[in-house]
């Protein structure tokens, strides 16, 4: 693409267009009341331009010039656009467009009403504005064309700065999302992430009327839904409720439901919202312990999430599947390592679901969007009302609705990370878990989470401007680099903000909107009108004043007490009326061309604001107070103490989990050729079924017996007790202390066979000669027993082979030991036969040569059986 960036201005009697490429050091094309050499620039083949706000504004009158419009119709239609009217219903552009595609900067910015020169501020970049009146009446001078041409051009450099800001993680994201879904790079980077996705997910806008019939799914239990939230939200369905009044409008929330959370530990206000819940302690701060944690639990990609697994994915599109079909597509990018078609793909799956909600967009189902918001708040509700149940300690610091933190005891760390787990395995999300050690909160959207390595996390207009400003908003980052540095690593504001050589980090950016007449700055007393972004400072000298707004009030508000809407009153004659900017110093210095010294700040001011705001943290604001004091509705959610089962009771459950286990046989008994389960496969099991149950064990031994006794970790005077006797050992181990062991090992997995009621294959079986299969059931013989009485023969073959126990070894022996040595050689060498552990090789290697001579020579059937217990125990090792 032949991109350019471009900016237009216009007079009465002349209009100006200048265009640049984004290149470094590319040159300036200015272009003055020539309509011909406009004509002959945009009919370049490949061309696409960029600009600020030019979809609404430079499009439409760039337009006009490029159909041969005169000085008198461009001005026409400049103004036509400046006093509100629509850009495309100007008669003289009816049914035409440009032939060039263009793509705008301001697209998908979330502050609507950010300027061009409130990003040159932000950029740290002189905020300039041009001294020539738009409404002069007459021909500009050569000076004047000059001084406009300059300031155009500035204006597009600023702009091409804005480009390279937003390329990688925009511009190119939409170009490479188009290619992915066969739309032109042109046209994809001309449309905004909503109709992009739209585009890609084949949707066509579909008109609907069902936006209230919510239904709470299936595997939302309502009775985990405390009846005021439930009721809240059932509202949805009276449609006697105007819509308006409801869900709000433009600078109206709504109805909300304002409720005090209360569990056995602690309570949390929470208010709910048709568009999310949010609920906080206020000026807390929360410190781990040795008995208590901080757990931040959030769900990844909730909105997505939701959409695909509760099935609310816009019924727009052409596929029902289509965007499960990309989220899974980006995950794979995401899996390969592909980060960059990942990124791509994340923006539209973060774009879809606003998408739905925007009535004029083709993916638009306010249903879908509707249900996707009140359920999440119902499923993130199920999980605090189930955790406050079950979790005596738990104490909620912070609730959102893709996300909540609390404290807890660190003994009911496990259960709360269980009922997490069922919950996500209800809902099929995933939990992503953060610990803090130390929480500095100063209300739902402002608060700082310390980690144990010294790393934080900081959310909330006090505090995330920490590391510095992006083009989007940059002031007073100082402020929040002190709040930060006193409330996390104890750093005196003092000390942050004298030691500070960047005079950018005190800047303040400010704007007068578009409803007042002006902006004005008293400096000794006097009033001067100044432009209306600002980048403002505190300084010491105290000639300079205050900067204020301005207007004429023509109307004020009044509310009729009849109808109870609000009335224009007229005001005649109309009143002057000035209100200061914001936050403003009451010495502010405007500095937009960078050429005051941080020697003349008033660093007093900043060090009192910066206090000024930590002390927010620490002493709760008498307006929030007053709003709590307000609150009357509670949901009492106490935990309630467990019916807990007896000993006996708890045991009956643990043989049954442990039969359901499925756990496979591996042990081979060579010499009855039928296989057990080892201690191996036998103790984890058994201690997940115990630790849910509740049971603890412990083992003792004395000189004639060995005791298993089960307790009751609920009621610990409560115990099963199994023995069994010592046999006589009688195997061939040399070592006294593996003797021992072999001994330990196998009357532990008697005593937790007859514990858990475990069934082998019994003697009887082993020396009937009846082999078994891999589970351990006796196996068909291919040979039918004759029903005859054996010869004398054949009864001594059977007594010779039952009284020479201690015979040659098996060839089921031998191969038992083979595949041993094999699983002790994995230990350290791999597949290929390449030894990745020296010490390993070193300790197991020459055991291995010798058991292999051993082997060869020839072994007993009871040798066999102790070296295979030998090679079982260096390979558990």
């Amino acid at each position: 693409m032949n991109v350019y960036i471009y900016d237009i201005e216009v007079f009465q009697d002349d209009w100006v267009v200048v265009f640049r490429r984004p290149e470094e050091g590319s040159n300036h094309v200015v272009i003055h009341n020539d309509n011909f050499h406009l004509r002959s620039f945009l009919e370049q083949p490949n061309i696409i331009l960029g600009g600020f706000n030019n979809k609404h504004y430079d499009n439409w009158v760039l337009l006009t010039m490029f159909l041969g419009g005169s000085n008198v119709e461009v001005k026409r239609h400049n103004d036509h656009i400046l006093n509100g009217g629509n850009a495309w219903e100007f008669p003289f552009v009816s049914y035409k467009k440009l032939p060039v595609p263009t793509f705008d900067l301001r697209d998908d910015i979330a502050d609507k009403g950010i300027s061009l020169k409130a990003i040159e501020g932000n950029l740290g970049l002189p905020i300039v504005e041009s001294s020539i009146p738009f409404n002069i009446d007459r021909k500009l001078t050569a000076e004047e064309l000059d001084e406009v041409i300059q300031y155009c051009k500035y204006d597009v450099d600023s702009t091409i700065k804005l480009y390279h800001e937003r390329k990688e993680d925009y511009i190119d994201a939409k170009i490479m999302v188009a290619d992915m879904y066969g739309v032109t790079p042109s046209e994809g980077v001309g449309l905004t992430n909503a109709k992009l996705s739209a585009k890609v997910l084949g949707a066509k806008l579909v008109k609907r009327t069902d936006e209230r019939d919510y239904i709470v799914p299936d595997n939302i239990n309502v009775d985990d839904i405390p009846l005021k939230v439930m009721e809240f939200f059932n509202q949805i369905r009276d449609k006697s409720i105007p819509d308006i009044k409801l869900f709000g409008s433009p600078g109206s929330k709504g109805v909300t439901l304002d409720i005090i959370f209360k569990t056995s530990y602690g309570s949390c206000p929470v208010t709910y919202a048709w568009g999310g819940v949010h609920g906080a302690k206020p000026c807390v701060t929360v410190e781990e312990d040795k008995d208590r944690v901080i757990i931040n639990q959030d769900v990844a990609s909730l909105y997505p999430n939701s959409m695909i697994n509760f099935g609310y994915c816009s019924r727009s599109m052409e596929d029902a599947g289509a965007y499960e079909t990309l989220v899974k597509r980006r995950l794979g990018y995401k899996k390969q390592g592909d980060r960059q078609r990942a990124s791509a793909l994340k923006l539209v799956v973060n774009t879809v679901y606003g998408a739905m909600l925007n009535q004029y967009n083709d993916l638009a189902d306010r249903w879908a969007g509707r249900s996707v918001c009140i359920t999440n708040q119902l499923a993130m509700t199920m999980l605090i009302v189930r955790l406050s149940r079950a979790c005596k300690s738990i104490d909620f610091i912070n609730i959102n609705t893709d996300g909540i933190m609390f404290s807890i005891d660190r003994k009911e760390v496990d259960l709360s990370e269980k009922i997490v787990a069922e919950w996500c395995e209800i809902t099929k999300f995933e939990m992503e878990r953060d610990d803090f050690v130390k929480v500095i909160q100063k209300d739902v959207n402002n608060y700082i989470g310390i980690k144990a390595d010294g790393t934080f996390k900081t959310k909330g207009g006090f505090v995330s401007l920490y590391n510095g400003g992006n083009f989007k908003t940059n002031s007073l980052s100082i402020i929040h680099k002190a709040v930060v540095d006193f409330l996390v690593n104890g750093i005196p504001v003092e000390k942050t903000i004298r030691e500070c050589d960047d005079i950018f980090k005190f800047q303040q950016i400010v704007k007068t909107g578009g409803t007042f007449d002006g902006t004005y700055h008293y400096i000794n007393g006097e009033k001067y009108e100044v432009q209306k972004v600002n980048r403002i400072y505190a300084v010491k000298d105290e000639s300079y004043g205050q900067i204020v707004k301005g207007k004429r009030v023509t109307f004020k508000r009044k509310k009729n007490k009849e109808t109870g809407k609000m009335d224009k009153i007229p005001v005649n004659p109309p009143e002057w009326q000035e209100s200061t900017i914001s936050e403003c110093p009451s010495h502010a210095y405007i500095d937009n061309e960078n050429k005051l010294t941080i020697d003349k700040l008033d660093l007093d001011y900043y060090i009192n604001m910066a206090k000024g705001r930590i002390d927010k943290y620490i002493n709760i604001d008498r307006k929030v107070e007053n709003k709590l004091k307000k609150i009357t509705e509670e949901v009492i959610i106490m935990a309630t103490a467990k019916a807990t089962k007896n000993v006996y009771q708890k045991l009956l459950e643990a043989r049954k989990e442990f039969l359901e286990a499925g756990i496979k046989k591996t042990g081979i008994n060579s010499f009855a050729e039928y296989k057990y389960f080892t201690l191996d496969e036998i103790i984890p099991t058994k201690q997940r079924i115990f630790k849910e149950l509740g049971l603890a064990d412990v083992i003792s031994f004395s000189d004639v017996d060995a005791v298993l006794q089960i307790f009751n970790v609920d009621n610990p005077e409560e115990s099963i007790i199994f023995t069994s006797q010592l046999a006589t050992d009688e195997s061939l181990i040399k070592n006294p202390i593996q003797k021992v062991g072999a001994v330990q090992t196998y009357i532990r997995r008697y005593l937790y066979m007859l514990a858990l009621d475990i069934i082998e294959s019994d003697g009887i079986e082993a020396v009937t000669g009846k082999p078994v299969d891999e589970d351990g059931k006796a196996s068909k013989s291919t040979k039918k027993k004759s029903s005859k009485p054996a010869t004398p023969g054949e009864r001594e073959e059977v007594k010779e082979e039952l009284t020479d126990a201690d015979g040659e070894f098996t060839k089921t022996q031998k191969t038992a030991i083979t595949n041993g040595l094999k699983k002790l050689r994995a230990k350290y060498m791999d597949k290929d036969n390449v030894v990745f552990d020296d010490e390993l090789e070193k300790k197991y290697s020459k055991f291995i040569r010798s058991t292999v001579r051993r082997v060869k020579d020839g072994l007993t059937k009871s040798e066999a059986d102790d070296l295979l217990i030998e090679i079982g125990e260096k390979v558990v090792e």
